[in-house]
């Protein structure tokens, strides 16, 4: 009778390992991307580096704008309807 007991103890406790292990190899490998993501992720950089690469043009452009504001040399071209014939 005694060992009987500590036998289906056993079991219950050996199933109870198995499923704690189960669920933390389970989320292990949630927390780690896919292959379906990873395409994902390379396209969000390259986006962001293009936005980077953006900004650093318009930066350099305001720069000049305002160096030529600044030394007197811009010109104003005024341009109304420039589809119109």
């Amino acid at each position: 009778m005694l060992l009987e007991k500590y036998n289906i103890m056993n079991r219950n406790f050996a199933w109870m390992i198995l499923i704690v292990a189960g669920i933390a190899f389970g989320t292990l490998l949630g927390d780690h991307p896919t292959d379906a993501q990873a395409p994902k992720e390379v396209a969000a950089e390259r986006r962001d580096e293009e936005i980077i690469e953006q900004l650093k043009q318009v930066n350099a452009q305001l720069k000049e704008l305002n160096t030529m504001f600044r030394t007197g040399t811009a010109k104003v071209v005024d341009v109304i309807n420039p589809e119109v014939k």
